[in-house]
Protein backbone atom coordinates (compact mmCIF):
# COMPACT_ATOMS: atom_id res chain seq x y z
CA UNK A 1 0.00 0.00 0.00
CA UNK A 2 2.81 2.36 0.39
CA UNK A 3 3.87 1.96 -3.17
CA UNK A 4 0.18 3.31 -3.97
CA UNK A 5 0.17 6.18 -1.91
CA UNK A 6 2.49 7.92 -4.31
CA UNK A 7 0.57 6.71 -7.08
CA UNK A 8 -2.62 7.83 -5.13
CA UNK A 9 -0.91 11.26 -4.82
CA UNK A 10 0.23 11.53 -8.13
CA UNK A 11 -3.95 10.62 -9.53
CA UNK A 12 -5.25 12.72 -6.82
CA UNK A 13 -2.61 15.32 -8.36
CA UNK A 14 -3.93 14.64 -11.98
CA UNK A 15 -7.19 15.01 -11.03
CA UNK A 16 -6.49 18.36 -9.16
CA UNK A 17 -4.58 19.72 -12.06
CA UNK A 18 -7.58 18.79 -14.74
CA UNK A 19 -10.15 20.25 -12.29
CA UNK A 20 -7.97 23.40 -11.96
CA UNK A 21 -7.26 23.22 -15.72
CA UNK A 22 -11.21 23.01 -16.13
CA UNK A 23 -11.98 25.36 -14.22
CA UNK A 24 -9.59 27.97 -15.47
CA UNK A 25 -10.56 27.11 -19.45
CA UNK A 26 -14.04 27.99 -17.78
CA UNK A 27 -12.95 31.24 -16.82
CA UNK A 28 -10.79 31.54 -20.39
CA UNK A 29 -14.26 30.75 -21.86
CA UNK A 30 -16.21 32.93 -20.13
CA UNK A 31 -13.86 35.62 -20.70
CA UNK A 32 -13.52 34.97 -24.25
CA UNK A 33 -17.32 35.42 -24.55
CA UNK A 34 -17.02 38.26 -22.93
CA UNK A 35 -13.68 39.72 -25.22
CA UNK A 36 -15.89 38.25 -28.54
CA UNK A 37 -18.94 40.30 -27.79
CA UNK A 38 -17.34 43.26 -26.73
CA UNK A 39 -15.56 42.89 -30.01
CA UNK A 40 -18.53 42.30 -32.13
CA UNK A 41 -20.03 45.27 -30.46
CA UNK A 42 -16.86 47.26 -31.48
CA UNK A 43 -17.28 45.89 -34.51
CA UNK A 44 -20.54 46.78 -34.87
CA UNK A 45 -19.88 50.70 -33.74
CA UNK A 46 -17.42 50.78 -36.30
CA UNK A 47 -19.47 49.56 -39.01
CA UNK A 48 -21.83 52.33 -37.83
CA UNK A 49 -19.42 54.98 -37.62
CA UNK A 50 -18.07 53.84 -41.48
CA UNK A 51 -21.27 54.20 -42.80
CA UNK A 52 -22.22 57.54 -41.18
CA UNK A 53 -18.79 58.77 -42.76
CA UNK A 54 -19.73 57.41 -46.25
CA UNK A 55 -22.93 59.51 -46.03
CA UNK A 56 -21.84 62.23 -44.28
CA UNK A 57 -18.62 62.30 -46.81
CA UNK A 58 -21.73 61.96 -49.71
CA UNK A 59 -23.58 64.40 -48.29
CA UNK A 60 -20.36 66.60 -48.44
CA UNK A 61 -19.70 65.76 -51.85
CA UNK A 62 -23.32 67.00 -53.22
CA UNK A 63 -23.29 70.40 -51.17
CA UNK A 64 -19.66 70.91 -52.84
CA UNK A 65 -21.38 69.96 -56.03
CA UNK A 66 -24.42 72.25 -55.86
CA UNK A 67 -21.89 75.47 -54.26
CA UNK A 68 -19.85 75.13 -57.40
CA UNK A 69 -23.04 75.48 -59.37
CA UNK A 70 -24.34 78.53 -57.46
CA UNK A 71 -20.64 79.73 -58.08
CA UNK A 72 -20.74 79.57 -61.75
CA UNK A 73 -24.58 81.26 -61.94
CA UNK A 74 -23.22 83.90 -60.05
CA UNK A 75 -20.17 84.26 -61.94
CA UNK A 76 -22.20 84.10 -65.03
CA UNK A 77 -24.56 86.60 -63.09
CA UNK A 78 -21.51 88.66 -62.60
CA UNK A 79 -20.95 89.13 -66.02
CA UNK A 80 -24.39 89.35 -66.99
CA UNK A 81 -24.29 92.83 -64.78
CA UNK A 82 -21.30 94.07 -66.26
CA UNK A 83 -22.68 94.00 -69.23
CA UNK A 84 -25.69 95.84 -68.67
CA UNK A 85 -23.98 98.00 -66.53
CA UNK A 86 -22.02 99.02 -69.12
CA UNK A 87 -25.25 99.15 -71.71
CA UNK A 88 -26.78 101.68 -69.14
CA UNK A 89 -23.60 103.91 -68.98
CA UNK A 90 -24.11 104.14 -72.99
CA UNK A 91 -27.64 104.79 -73.03
CA UNK A 92 -27.25 107.30 -70.50
CA UNK A 93 -24.56 108.74 -72.52
CA UNK A 94 -26.80 109.26 -75.74
CA UNK A 95 -29.61 110.47 -73.38
CA UNK A 96 -27.90 113.28 -72.41
CA UNK A 97 -26.32 113.94 -75.83
CA UNK A 98 -29.61 113.84 -77.20
CA UNK A 99 -30.93 116.23 -74.40
CA UNK A 100 -28.47 118.74 -74.62
CA UNK A 101 -29.35 118.71 -78.77
CA UNK A 102 -32.94 118.96 -78.05
CA UNK A 103 -32.13 121.91 -75.78
CA UNK A 104 -30.18 123.29 -78.54
CA UNK A 105 -33.33 122.57 -80.48
CA UNK A 106 -36.00 124.13 -78.05
CA UNK A 107 -33.35 127.06 -78.39
CA UNK A 108 -33.32 127.86 -81.61
CA UNK A 109 -37.04 126.76 -82.03
CA UNK A 110 -37.67 129.88 -79.81
CA UNK A 111 -35.77 132.15 -81.50
CA UNK A 112 -37.66 131.28 -84.59
CA UNK A 113 -40.74 131.39 -83.06
CA UNK A 114 -39.24 135.17 -81.67
CA UNK A 115 -38.36 136.33 -84.87
CA UNK A 116 -41.41 135.38 -86.76
CA UNK A 117 -43.66 137.12 -84.14
CA UNK A 118 -41.14 140.39 -84.67
CA UNK A 119 -41.43 139.76 -88.78
CA UNK A 120 -45.71 139.77 -88.33
CA UNK A 121 -44.82 142.62 -85.82
CA UNK A 122 -43.21 144.28 -89.09
CA UNK A 123 -45.16 143.47 -91.35
CA UNK A 124 -48.09 144.35 -89.05
CA UNK A 125 -47.14 147.41 -88.99
CA UNK A 126 -46.08 148.16 -92.84
CA UNK A 127 -49.61 146.73 -93.58
CA UNK A 128 -50.68 149.53 -91.30
CA UNK A 129 -48.70 152.51 -92.73
CA UNK A 130 -48.64 151.09 -96.62
CA UNK A 131 -51.60 148.82 -96.70
CA UNK A 132 -52.33 145.87 -97.39
CA UNK A 133 -48.75 144.57 -98.48
CA UNK A 134 -49.76 140.83 -99.18
CA UNK A 135 -52.77 142.26 -101.59
CA UNK A 136 -49.94 144.36 -103.22
CA UNK A 137 -47.25 141.57 -103.55
CA UNK A 138 -50.33 139.18 -105.23
CA UNK A 139 -50.87 141.70 -107.44
CA UNK A 140 -47.44 142.76 -108.71
CA UNK A 141 -46.44 138.60 -108.85
CA UNK A 142 -49.36 138.26 -111.11
CA UNK A 143 -48.79 141.48 -112.84
CA UNK A 144 -45.06 140.49 -114.27
CA UNK A 145 -46.10 137.39 -114.82
CA UNK A 146 -48.98 138.50 -117.01
CA UNK A 147 -46.62 141.22 -118.68
CA UNK A 148 -43.70 138.70 -118.98
CA UNK A 149 -42.34 139.76 -122.37
CA UNK A 150 -41.96 136.11 -125.01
Amino acid sequence: MIPMIPFLFGVMGLALGAFAAYAAGGKNRQAAKHYKKIANELSDKYTNLEKGYHQLTDENNQKIDELNQAREVIAQNTQIIDELTSRYDNLEQEYHQITDENKQHLHNLANSQELITRNKQVIGELNDKFGNLQKKYDELINGDLLDEPN
